[in-house]
């Protein structure tokens, strides 16, 4: 009896220390998570948004000024990161992923360190030829493809821990076509791309035709200084086309989604029945959706007899609109951390 109660007594005891050592295991990790993210880094304030986002000014001296990022650090303190490119009516102040999207509430449990820089108007961040300048905000030079993968990547991993090399980035429309350009051409820095929205054969005849009149429409830009005139195939025209850049997207992770266009849940239709000033945006909103759906279900044909394999999510209805993005955000989050190692 004494031999088995001093058994019982060694294996409980054991039991417990084991216990007790994960228990401060987990206490630490827990500690570590609260003060990567509960740390504020240099240039940065917190963000009104709160979940641990930071507001941050990183010096680009490419397009020379600082430019805003809203950053939430990885809470389990990994060296993932993901990119967050928004569309053609960026704000200078704010990331639409943010204050639209509500991407930070979206990842607050994914252990990727969210990046959502503000600016870009009209830009499809990518570098422009010329300044590009605006009848409603002046001159501005446009290198945010140079930002993005040479400045910005030194900034965040010195004072986030992201590596240059484990990122994903996504997109809405105008930066939909963006992320996937720029992975295709960054190998080296994105494991994954998202497209919500996008606009997939910049080159063509047609959609150069619909850019430049987007342009125009918002910001007054001269359509010419970003890759020059329309109509003509150049090189950097070409290199900003994700239909012709399927060698380079060969292994890499997609996940793109477009609705039809048709209003559903996603434009809240009772808000529409109380204030009816909102019917053009939506007719708009329509509008733009139809034609991403378009140009996505033509990517798809194009990528998949390239031998590409993307994720694709087609749904059955919805417009142009952040609520939108928000829920596709979040299914394709698992094939985002998935592709990080996260």
């Amino acid at each position: 009896m004494t031999t088995a109660h001093g058994w019982r007594t060694k294996v409980l005891a054991a039991i417990v220390a084991v216990a007790t050592i994960f228990g401060m295991m987990q206490l630490v990790n827990t500690e570590e998570a609260s003060a990567n993210q509960g740390t504020l880094r240099p240039g940065c304030e917190w963000d009104l948004y709160n979940y641990y986002v930071q507001y941050c000014r990183v010096w680009s001296p490419s397009m020379g000024k600082d430019i805003n990022v809203h950053i939430k650090a990885a809470p389990g303190g990994s060296n993932a990161g993901l990119y967050l490119l928004d569309g053609i009516r960026a704000r200078d102040e704010y990331s639409g992923w943010v204050w639209g999207g509500n991407a930070p509430r979206a990842l607050e449990h994914a252990n990727v360190t969210m990046v959502a820089p503000a600016g870009g108007q009209s830009s499809f961040y990518t570098n422009w030829q010329r300044p590009a300048v605006s009848t409603e905000r002046g001159v501005q030079n446009y290198q945010w493809e140079t930002f993005l993968t040479e400045e910005l990547p030194v900034y965040l991993e010195q004072n986030f821990g992201v590596s240059r090399s484990n990122n994903a980035i996504a997109g809405i429309s105008m930066g939909g076509s963006a992320a996937l350009s720029l992975a295709a051409n960054h190998r080296d820095q994105f494991k994954q791309a998202t497209v919500l929205s996008g606009y997939l054969q910049t080159s063509n005849i047609v959609m150069q035709t619909a850019i430049a009149g987007a342009q125009v429409n918002v910001g007054g830009y001269d359509p010419t200084a970003m890759w020059g005139p329309i109509g003509i195939p150049n090189e950097d025209r070409l290199r900003n086309d994700p239909s012709k850049l399927f060698d380079q997207m060969q292994g890499l992770p997609m996940y793109i989604s477009s609705a039809n266009g048709m209003p559903s849940q996603w434009s809240d239709p009772a808000a529409l029945a109380a204030d009816p000033a909102q019917l053009p945006p939506l007719i708009d909103a329509s509008v733009l959706e139809a034609l991403s759906r378009a140009s996505t279900v033509v990517f798809e044909q194009q990528a998949r007899a390239a031998g590409l394999d993307p994720k694709m999510k087609y749904s059955n209805d919805g417009v142009h609109s952040w609520q939108l993005w928000e829920r596709d955000l979040v299914e394709a989050s698992p094939q985002i951390l998935s592709s990080l190692g996260v």
